[in-house]
């Protein structure tokens, strides 16, 4: 597969969020970011991939609406001249005690994966909400201009009887997600290569296949002299791939 690069200078950063982010999703990409009219670096790794099996039951959406880049970038230059805004944190007294061992034990659901029907090449999974994850990421998925948040369902999840989970509401969204490798591999369920978790830290697969350490989508005036800042990654939208990526 094609390594690809992507600038996308028009993106304009809130000062103490990122609250959304487009994706047509490549293997690689470097996002061109403008923050106040000073272009910075955001980096991340992506997939391409072509729209989600809309027809799997196993998947809710939330209803379609009217999506453009444009768009996007209109809503993110009004939050920039707003007050910060903290996320509601969905059942909070619950979300804590699901610690670290009792959120390894919620694992999205294979067959609810996007794309694991293969309509895209690489199945796309969901991080469950948990002690140290409390502050809950919307997908969305787009196509033809119109967008549709995947609700979040308990039952798309394998969870213990005994979990406290079961106890939270319904669509509290997520913590975050990961993309698998290639759904033709056969190993591919167990085998993701780039995940999105807390805050704006993601982390990929190198060379060798092994992870390393989390690094951030992106830091504000880091060793400045001025308060520093770490947006969160608030919502993404994902788009399907143009087809010849999928080569």
């Amino acid at each position: 597969m094609k390594i690809l690069g992507i600038n996308c200078e028009k993106i304009i950063l809130p000062q103490t969020l990122l609250h959304m982010i487009w994706l047509s999703f490549t293997r690689s990409i470097n996002l061109s970011v403008k923050k106040n009219g000073t272009t910075m670096l955001l980096s991340g790794l992506f997939v391409c991939t072509s729209f989600a099996n809309a027809e799997n039951s196993t998947l809710v959406f939330g209803e379609p609406k009217p999506f453009t880049f444009d768009a996007l970038i209109k809503q993110a230059q009004t939050m920039a001249k707003e007050e910060y805004q903290a996320p509601a944190l969905p059942d909070p007294t619950i979300v804590s005690q699901i610690d670290y061992d009792a959120h390894g034990k919620l694992n999205y659901r294979r067959d609810c994966a996007p794309y694991a029907d293969g309509s895209g090449a690489y199945p796309l999974t969901f991080f469950h909400l948990g002690r140290y994850f409390t502050k809950p990421v919307r997908m969305h998925l787009v196509e033809k201009n119109f967008a549709k948040e995947i609700i979040y369902q308990a039952k798309s999840f394998d969870m213990p009887e005994d979990s406290v989970a079961r106890q939270l509401s319904s669509n509290i969204g997520f913590a975050g997600f990961r993309l698998h490798e290639h759904v033709k591999r056969d190993d591919w369920k167990t085998q993701d290569w780039v995940a999105f978790l807390g805050a704006s830290y993601f982390r990929a697969i190198g060379d060798d296949g092994q992870y390393g350490l989390s690094a951030r989508g992106i830091a504000v005036n880091t060793a400045c002299g001025v308060p520093e800042e770490f947006p969160d990654f608030r919502e993404f939208y994902i788009e399907e791939a143009n087809p010849q990526m999928l080569q």
